[in-house]
């Protein structure tokens, strides 16, 4: 699966209006359940804060990965969030957040979640990714800084099998 596919610009809110965490998660949620109502509000963000008190997901510079496993919902559901203020999150850094990326997923979803997770964490330590997101003006360009950063994932990915299978193919040649 890939971020194209759990994130589309439907579920993507340019210029989030929260000052805090609590806040961030209805006003997030609630982009969720608009594109679905038969959506669970109350079951969505009783598993986003059930996770939040495990540990921050607030995790690097400007960016907040909250997420959460809930029966709620069949598939898994992406949201992406931009504020040109900054939330107070609690953070691990301590600095507000600026760009969220909220996933919600089934409670049997398997290990999927991790394959999204990567290449998510990958995508964000591009040198530019973050600030194209957050020069964008609309959900639709958000949608298509995601994909054209992902897109180059992908040929990371194809010229690291690459690189990978030369090198046992040499290893095995001698």
């Amino acid at each position: 699966m890939t971020l194209a596919e759990v994130f589309n610009p439907n579920i993507i809110k340019v210029g989030l209006e929260s000052d805090d965490k609590d806040e961030l998660f209805e006003e997030m949620v609630q982009v969720i359940v608009d594109s679905d109502s038969s959506l669970n509000r109350a079951k969505i963000l009783e598993a986003l804060e059930q996770r939040e008190s495990l540990m921050s997901t607030g995790i690097i510079h400007d960016v907040a990965v909250p997420h959460g496993k809930t029966d709620a919902v069949k598939n898994i559901v992406g949201c992406v969030g931009l504020s040109k203020k900054g939330i107070d999150y609690d953070s691990l850094d301590n600095d507000p957040v600026h760009i969220v990326f909220m996933l919600i997923y089934p409670q049997d979803f398997g290990e999927e979640n991790l394959h999204i997770f990567k290449r998510l964490a990958i995508i964000l330590e591009s040198v530019n990714f973050r600030s194209d997101l957050l020069q964008q003006q609309t959900p639709q360009g958000v949608y298509e800084v995601i994909c054209r950063y992902e897109e180059e994932l992908g040929d990371m990915y194809v010229w690291n099998w690459c690189y990978k299978s030369l090198n046992e193919c040499r290893k095995s040649s001698f």
